[in-house]
């Protein structure tokens, strides 16, 4: 009798070419599978044929046929296990073979399937536990990922290495920790895994949890001396200036209580404080201030939080940091290396909080800045003051407050004085390639805070003055 060609060979196809048609009945009938009828030599076709695991592993119609037919886990991972026996007993094992069945048994946590392959290895000497996949993924990994703890006790017991790390870096814990599975994560903690672990962009399981909000996560790596000021490699951040950039209030005070650095600065020189006043978290940004932060600290692009707050119209957090001491005239700049090399100079745009909410037009954060007594004549590097940006944005109301606080409404820049920094503005700009900007400090928070302040300033300096730029 002829075999069908192999791309026409389905679990039903098979099955029926042998005769077998009516020991498959479970495609039509919720049924417990009884595979000890099935001829050996349609489960053996099906077995050789099928790559039988789930979607990230190549899942053919079989399996999927299978699983949406049959609701019970316990059925499926019974039929993996018997197909796999079949297929033991006549094709010779491989390791990576091996591996791929476990990843898939895991991914899918067909417990049966995973001990009976932890025995196969065993007896084979075949260490599959801690054999990684192509994308350096071990079986441990995969169960911490899906939150399968009882695969991951069992993968423990088997010695699999809790401190392994895959291709991105990333451990077990890690995995467990990002995805929030706090019964996995203490359970690698207790076999010793490696709590302060940083992955290739200097990232660690606190990093992780503090991101994603997982409080009791990050209760547990603190309470196993997890190093709460550990720096990610690719921005400078911490784990409080995640979790203040997204707004979990509980776990920034665990942070605070377990000493992090609330003035540290990253890369680019923002705060927890400056993420938490751009993002409007004003709960945080009282925790901040109430734990010492320094709310003068500069950005290397000049920023401040309360110019960040101001800017964005965060009147709230505006008024809290006023009442904390924050500087309302302060307006030097940074120090951003990509303007500098252009430019030779340390102070570019001279913007004050004032400057930066009245060309926003956001008029209740300029009367609040008024009242706490901020210079209204100040003037930015070419020459503009926060009158001259509030009307250079159409912005009529805040024109009218600024008046009645006291800005010069006479006030002139002069052409020379405007000329040498547009000149060398419009260079900066001109220089500007994707490549440039791609090379930017990778914390997009701060980058994009650049950018803002420098377009700010150019539009309203092209709006008013209308000057032609030199070549």
């Amino acid at each position: 009798m002829s075999v069908p060609s192999l791309r026409a060979l389905s679990a039903i196809n098979i099955a029926s070419h042998n005769n077998a048609n009516s020991r498959f009945s479970f495609f039509k009938q919720k049924k417990t599978i009884d595979l000890s009828n099935a001829t050996k030599e349609a489960l053996e076709l099906i077995a050789i044929y099928s790559k039988y695991v789930s979607q990230e592993f190549g899942k053919d119609a079989f399996f999927a046929s299978l699983e949406k037919e049959e609701g019970d886990k316990y059925i499926v991972d019974e039929m993996f296990l018997n197909l796999m026996k079949i297929r033991f007993n006549k094709i010779p094992l491989g390791k990576d073979f091996l591996t791929k069945l476990l990843h898939a048994a895991i991914n899918k946590k067909f417990i049966l399937s995973v001990k009976y392959l932890l025995e196969i290895s065993f007896d084979h000497a075949l260490d599959i536990v801690n054999n990684k996949n192509e994308y350096g993924k071990t079986a441990l990994m995969w169960a911490a990922a899906k939150g399968h703890k009882e695969i991951a006790h069992l993968l423990i017991d088997a010695e699999a290495d809790v401190n392994l790390r895959g291709n991105d870096g990333n451990t077990a814990l890690m995995y467990a920790a990002h995805e929030g599975h706090k019964e996995i994560v203490d359970l690698l903690i207790n076999a010793e895994a490696d709590v302060n672990h940083q992955d290739n962009d200097g990232c660690t399981a606190l990093m992780l949890a503090a991101l994603k909000g997982h409080k009791e996560i990050v209760d547990l790596l603190i309470n196993a001396k997890a190093d709460v000021n550990l720096q990610a490699i690719i921005d400078g951040s911490t784990a409080l200036m995640l979790a203040a950039l997204k707004g979990h209030k509980e776990i920034v005070d665990l942070l605070i209580n377990a000493e992090a650095d609330v003035n540290h600065q990253d890369n680019d020189g923002c705060t927890a404080l400056m993420l938490a006043a751009l993002k409007g978290h004003k709960e945080i940004v009282d925790l901040l201030i109430n734990a010492k932060a320094d709310v003068n600290l500069q950005a290397m692009d000049g920023s401040t939080a309360v110019k960040i707050a101001a800017y964005v119209g965060h009147k709230e957090i505006v008024d809290l940091l006023i009442n904390a001491k924050a500087d309302v005239n302060l307006h030097d700049m940074g120090r951003t290396p990509l303007m500098l090399a252009p430019l030779k100079k340390n102070c570019i745009f001279h913007m004050t909080a004032l400057m930066m909410a009245a060309a926003k037009g956001h008029k209740e954060i300029v009367d609040l800045l008024i009242n706490a007594k901020a210079d209204v004549n100040l003037t930015n590097f070419i020459g503009f003051t926060a009158l001259m940006m509030a009307a250079g944005g159409g912005h009529k109301e805040t024109v009218d407050l600024l008046i009645r606080g006291g800005a010069n409404t006479n006030w002139r820049t002069t052409t020379l004085k405007m000329l040498v920094p547009l000149f060398r503005l419009h260079k900066l700009v001109s220089s500007f390639s994707s490549r440039t900007i791609n090379s930017l400090p990778r914390n997009i928070t701060c980058k994009k805070m650049t950018i803002s302040m420098l377009a700010l300033s150019l539009l309203a300096t092209l709006y008013i003055s209308k000057i032609e730029l030199p070549n």
